[in-house]
Formats: C-alpha cells, sequence, structure tokens
C-alpha cells in the first residue's frame, strides 16, 4: 500500500512540476492532479501517525510509571507491581513493522518525501535530455 501511494505521488508530483513544459493552456486537469497529490499525502499521513501514537504513549507511560516507582511505598505489593510493570515496559516496546522491511512512525513520512524529491530532481535533470 505506501509503494503505491509513493508511485501514485511521483506520477502526480512530476505531472505538477513539469506542467508548464507540457502543456500550453491551464485545464482542469492541473487541479485535479493537485488534488489527488494532496489526498494521497494526507492518506500516507493519516495511515502512519496512529502508529507514532501509539509509540509516543507507550513513552509518556514509561515516564509516569518511573515517576511513581522513584516514590517511597509503604506498601511493598504496589512497589513490586510498579516495578515489574516498568520492566514489561522496557522490555516490550511497540514497533510496527509489516514484514520486518521498515518502521512505520513519522521519519518514514520524511524518508519517502525526500524521496520523492530526490526522484523528481532527476527526472526534471535528465529527463529533457533523455527525451531528445
Amino acid at each position: 500500500m505506501l509503494s503505491s501511494f509513493l508511485l501514485y505521488m511521483e506520477k502526480y508530483m512530476y505531472k505538477i512540476v513539469a506542467w508548464p513544459t507540457m502543456y500550453t493552456k491551464y485545464n482542469l486537469n492541473f487541479a485535479t492532479t493537485l488534488m489527488w497529490s494532496v489526498v494521497l499525502s494526507l492518506k500516507l499521513v493519516c495511515t502512519v501517525e496512529p502508529f507514532h501514537r501509539t509509540q509516543a504513549q507507550m513513552l509518556r507511560t514509561n515516564t509516569l510509571v518511573n515517576t511513581l516507582k522513584c516514590r517511597q511505598w509503604e506498601d511493598e505489593a504496589v512497589s513490586n507491581e510498579l516495578d515489574t510493570f516498568v520492566r514489561l515496559l522496557m522490555l516490550r516496546r511497540p514497533s510496527y513493522a509489516p514484514l520486518s522491511m521498515l518502521m512505520l512512525e513519522r521519519a518514514l513520512v520524511v524518508k519517502i518525501y525526500g524521496c520523492l524529491v530526490t526522484y523528481l530532481v532527476i527526472m526534471l535533470t535528465y529527463g529533457p535530455e533523455v527525451q531528445q
């Protein structure tokens, strides 16, 4: 799914950037292309954001439990349960990696956009030379 987003976004972004050289007049096709690129960008962000939120909440929970653990508890059972919970939090960090290929986090979105921009620069730099 992410690879199809990448391919479609590349196609639409290339059309937007290369529009002045490809077409002489403005028409509805440009607006459609622009809207599709925005929709695909939002889909990518909406796909990755819940996984990032889960990781952020897990780190927040870890911080809160460590703060509670540092307090002096008169009840030994509460202290032991907090200690066990902290250890479980440290050992079971949530990470979402479909097929163990990549981690679904915000850094992935930045990498994808960086890849798109690099590919566009290469296409715009060497594209006209290859067509001639």
